[in-house]
């Protein structure tokens, strides 16, 4: 059987004559010979019922028991081939491109992640870019200009090390699955190396998931700027990351602000997701229409009491003064020699203002 066609349109065919027990046990030893004939090739992985071999394009899985029921043999072969050009990048994403420094491209199996990764390589290594891979097995068709490296001893950290004194201006890391993986990413990341991981996930969100608990939430926007998703061979959504301190969505308290990671999609900048510490747990927020629509309506009632609250306020005060939005309620901000006459006696005075424009108001010194 074969699995036939471009990412995203692949059909399971047969392919070719079946192979006895004998024929498939005695394909399994060549392959492995091949291995130490030829300087090109390269045993990955060699485990008690898994040996993966990298022989030039094709990677070679065979499985055997104990791990599988009967001997099997996997080839897989690169179908295609693209250059960044022929992705037909938007503006936005072709500066974020030129620009991100730590991107994840994420996807199911199967949906091109590995080619336009590749396509990202041979870009930035065109442009002048020290560029190398981790990768197990190696088998991104990337140029010659571009080492390609695995896990040193079966650790990517001890990889780490190495890149470090080689100094790369991007990494590819392929197929980021384990914590290890995840943290050599975030370790190289941090040393100001610019990456690209790729993930498997049906959704970006699920991908950034992958790094929650495993960094310090305040450090994930440092570390991840970028979400390019992969659909059926191309670009999918593509989402940016930035964090700033305020309210969070669906809360009201000007009391709960805190640091909040927007997730917004790049060509739009509209909100998708929100992250964000509400005790010791860390909440994944989806912004949903109807939540938007409720904000937007609270914004524009909170604008339109404001003016009305500024006009009265100018009839009160001697000094310059601001009203500003916060959450659910308005925010003051007086010169203290005004504060008293706002406030008034046992707060009379703000009491009858907040009766006035009906809503919360809280009044702080300028």
């Amino acid at each position: 059987m074969a699995k036939i066609g471009p990412p995203g349109h692949v059909e399971l065919k047969e392919a070719g004559m079946s192979l006895g027990i004998r024929e498939i046990r005695a394909l399994s030893k060549e392959i492995i010979e091949s291995v130490e004939r030829n300087a090109d090739y390269f045993l990955e992985i060699d485990r008690d019922g898994a040996t993966v071999a990298q022989l030039g394009e094709y990677r070679t899985v065979i499985t055997k028991p104990p791990f599988s029921d009967k001997t099997e043999i996997t080839i897989v072969r690169p179908m295609l081939k693209k250059a960044l050009d022929d992705y037909g990048l938007g503006s936005k994403l072709r500066e974020r491109v030129k620009t991100g420094a730590g991107i994840i491209v994420c996807g199911p199996p199967g949906s091109g992640k590995s080619t336009f990764a590749t396509a990202l390589a041979e870009y930035y290594s065109s442009g002048g870019k020290l560029v190398k891979t981790l990768e197990s097995p190696r088998d991104l068709q990337v140029n010659e200009q571009i080492t390609q490296y695995t896990a040193l001893e079966g650790s990517f950290e001890k990889s780490v090390e190495i890149l470090l004194l080689v100094r790369p201006d991007y990494s590819i890391f392929d197929e980021m699955r384990v914590t290890s993986d995840f943290m050599a990413y975030i370790d190289l990341r941090l040393s100001g190396i610019g990456m690209v991981g790729i993930v498997h996930g049906d959704k970006p969100i699920d991908a950034l998931q992958r790094f929650i608990g495993r960094v310090e939430l305040g450090m994930l926007s440092s570390i991840i700027d970028t979400i390019i998703s992969i659909k059926d061979g191309g670009i999918g959504e593509v989402y940016q990351l930035k964090m700033g301190v305020r309210v969070p969505t669906g809360m009201s308290d000007a009391d709960l602000a805190r640091p909040v990671i927007d997730i917004t999609l790049l060509d739009s900048g509209e909100l998708r997701y929100e992250i964000y510490k509400f005790g010791d747990e860390t909440v994944v927020f989806e912004v949903t229409a109807k939540e938007k629509h409720r904000q937007k309506a609270m914004q524009g009632r909170l604008e339109a009491v404001a003016s009305q609250l500024e006009k009265r306020l100018s009839r009160m005060v001697s000094h310059d003064f601001r009203v500003e939005p916060a959450g659910n309620r308005l925010c003051v901000y007086l010169h203290s020699g005004d504060m008293a006459s706002v406030i008034g006696k046992r707060g009379r005075n703000i009491s009858q203002l907040e009766e006035m424009v009906g809503v919360s108001i809280d009044v702080k010194e300028l």
